[in-house]
């Protein structure tokens, strides 16, 4: 599978905890064809960043934040040149962590520590017609401004990236997986699950051509470009009777787990 700079059920609890826990600081996102359905400014700190595909189409978002002074229209510009997703970000693109591939009808959640300031959320996808999906309007601006207050998710399982990846011991149900990257070096992982006989090469055969013709497998998200010594929180609603598999696709390792 192809790394994706600068994006299965999952149900969030957003409500409020006991007297002693803040609410989750929630922002929920729509995705289709080909537009992001979403605030244009929320509180940062804690944030959890909820895309639900509403699409006929996976989608993703990658997240950047902006230099001072820089807007969506910068962005735009440097996405014109084709060269520019081959090369390093310029200085004023600082990469957070983004939510990999949701397959249609499908919401995942991912939670990270977001500073003031202003973002662009991005599709990198390509769509049957070849095009990446931000060419054909998938690209929103988004203001954080403040601190909500929100604590970060409790985990079910904590997970090393990179070469430490292990699979996790879950049982079925809503469960949140705390992803670290301790490394200096940004990393990520993709959740997948296979049809039967496939593998992780057949389904990056698939995201090459475009996602043409029937998926090998589920995509569930995940968190691609996690950034040296942080941590996210993936959140998911695990079933009973599917085999699991979470994917680097840059250390090539990959791990399958089922839950009780």
């Amino acid at each position: 599978m192809r790394r994706m700079i600068v994006i299965a059920a999952v149900a969030l609890a957003a409500g409020c905890g006991g007297a002693n826990e803040p609410a989750a600081n929630v922002v929920e996102i729509q995705s289709d064809e080909y537009a992001f359905v979403m605030p244009k400014r929320v509180e940062g700190g804690w944030t959890t960043m909820q895309l639900t595909n509403t699409g006929g189409e996976p989608h993703e978002f990658a997240l950047v934040r902006l230099g001072d002074g820089k807007t969506l229209a910068d962005v735009k510009q440097l996405l014109s040149d084709p060269a520019s997703q081959e090369q390093e970000p310029p200085s004023w693109a600082k990469i957070r962590a983004g939510l990999p591939t949701v397959a249609p009808g499908e919401t995942a959640a991912l939670t990270e520590e977001l500073e003031p300031g202003r973002y662009a959320l991005i599709c990198f996808l390509d769509g049957p017609n070849g095009r990446p999906h931000f060419m054909d309007g998938m690209i929103s601006e988004l203001e954080v401004a403040g601190r909500a207050g929100a604590s970060a998710p409790k985990a079910d399982a904590t997970l090393e990236l990179g070469k430490g990846l292990t699979a996790p011991r879950l049982e079925a149900g809503e469960r949140t997986l705390e992803l670290r990257n301790d490394s200096d070096e940004a990393s990520g992982v993709f959740m997948v699950s296979y049809a039967p006989g496939k593998t992780a090469k057949d389904l990056n055969a698939w995201m090459e051509s475009g996602m043409k013709g029937p998926a090998p497998g589920g995509v569930h998200g995940g968190a691609i470009d996690v950034p040296p010594y942080s941590t996210v929180y993936l959140t998911y609603t695990f079933e009973t009777g599917v085999e699991y598999a979470l994917f680097d696709d840059v250390n090539e390792i990959e791990k399958r787990f089922s839950v009780e």
